[in-house]
């Protein structure tokens, strides 16, 4: 009865095994078709350099990819928003991307960006514009070939304007569609 019981217990690891395998491939297939993208993410800006402290960040954007599919080269148009330190702020620009599928069984992306654009601030009721300057890097998985999750570890965020220059480290989590 024992020597059953296992044997029954090692055939349905082996067959849950495999149906389990068999699924996630599905749900993490390299994507295909569609090259348009939508994604929104939150996250910190830790202020570097101008006297700026950290706040909280939000992130809007959209995107196209040159390939026809949601990997390679790719342009954009990325807004973000920062609260935090007594100032709040508007950042906009054209952002060019490049989505890298290290794999080609797993939709996992490597996509570096920089982004050009204005930074508008205020604080204590005064108001500031500037020309800013993003580089980063995200890791981006793709969830059943029609939404997509990050992590941005690595990114900076540069306003250049006459009075001086404030950077920030930034540091963001989100998510996006593909249609």
């Amino acid at each position: 009865m024992k020597r059953s019981t296992m044997i029954l217990a090692a055939l349905s690891l082996l067959i849950l095994g495999g149906i389990a395998h068999a699924q996630v491939p599905q749900i993490l297939a390299p994507p295909q078709g569609r090259p348009f993208t939508a994604w929104g993410a939150l996250g910190g800006a830790i202020g570097l350099t101008g006297g700026g402290g950290s706040a909280f960040a939000l992130e809007e954007g959209f995107g196209w990819h040159f390939t026809g599919r949601f990997d390679g080269p790719a342009i954009g148009i990325g807004i973000q928003e920062a609260f935090g330190s007594g100032v709040t702020q508007l950042r906009v620009g054209p952002r060019f991307f490049w989505d890298i599928q290290p794999s080609s069984t797993l939709a996992l992306l490597l996509s570096p960006y920089a982004q050009l654009g204005l930074a508008y601030a205020t604080a204590g009721g005064n108001g500031w514009a500037a020309f800013d300057l993003q580089f980063a890097f995200d890791g981006k998985l793709v969830l059943g070939q029609r939404g997509w999750v990050f992590f941005r570890p690595m990114g900076f965020d540069i306003a250049i304007r006459s009075e001086g220059t404030w950077a920030a480290y930034l540091i963001m989590f989100g998510g996006g569609a593909i249609f």
